[in-house]
Formats: structure tokens, C-alpha cells, sequence
């Protein structure tokens, strides 16, 4: 596929933190997305919350046709408004153990296999 990509099919647009949205030939995907705005505050545990300091450069990302997942588990890889936005995309690539967890068209690759 890559042979056939020029420069002008390959764009990258960092939005902030582990976020970029790449559009590659066409397809549409964001990386881990933070889309919470500042001052959005997440219950770590039962003692500690932590609020994000600054919130993304936009929040209109476009049409993402795939959300690729480091994790699931910390709010600064998959915030509450990513959340919905995964959701709303219904494609996601990310650990096996996230994809049982969030469900909903994830899909777990580790080495070597897929999973559902």
C-alpha cells in the first residue's frame, strides 16, 4: 500500500498529549484520544484526583474511521471525551485486555495474533 502513497496522502495533526490524528490514503485515525477540555479532573483512586492542566489544540477532529489504543486504563490515553468519541467509531486496535473491557468493535492485537 505504501508504494503507492505520495507526500500528499500522508498527513499527521497533533492535537495534544498522546494525540494525533493521521490520515493516511483517505483513512482517518486517531491515537489514543485525550479530547477532555482543562480543568477536567479524574479519580485515580480513592484518595487521589488529578485535573489536566490544558486541554486539547481542537476538539473538532473530523471523521476518524479507526481509534488506535495504547491503554485504556489511565485518563491521559483515553479521556472521557475519547471515550465517546470511540465509541461513536466503533473501531479500535489496542491491547487484548482493553478490548475486553471496552468491548464495542475492539480489537486486541498482541504479538503475533488478533483477538476479540
Amino acid at each position: 500500500m505504501t508504494e503507492n502513497l505520495n507526500e500528499s496522502q500522508l498527513t499527521a495533526i497533533y492535537i495534544g498529549g498522546p494525540t494525533l490524528v493521521l490520515e493516511i490514503g483517505g483513512l482517518r485515525i486517531i491515537t489514543d484520544p485525550t479530547l477532555d477540555p482543562e480543568g477536567t479532573s479524574f479519580k485515580i483512586d480513592n484518595k487521589l484526583t488529578i485535573s489536566k492542566l490544558s486541554g486539547p489544540a481542537t476538539n473538532d477532529v473530523g471523521v476518524i474511521d479507526l481509534v488506535l489504543l495504547s491503554h485504556d486504563q489511565h485518563s491521559d490515553n483515553l479521556d472521557h471525551a475519547g471515550r465517546e468519541l470511540m465509541f461513536k467509531v466503533g473501531h479500535t486496535i489496542t491491547t487484548p485486555a482493553a478490548a475486553q473491557r471496552l468491548k464495542n468493535g475492539a480489537l486486541g492485537l498482541s504479538p503475533g495474533k488478533m483477538s476479540k
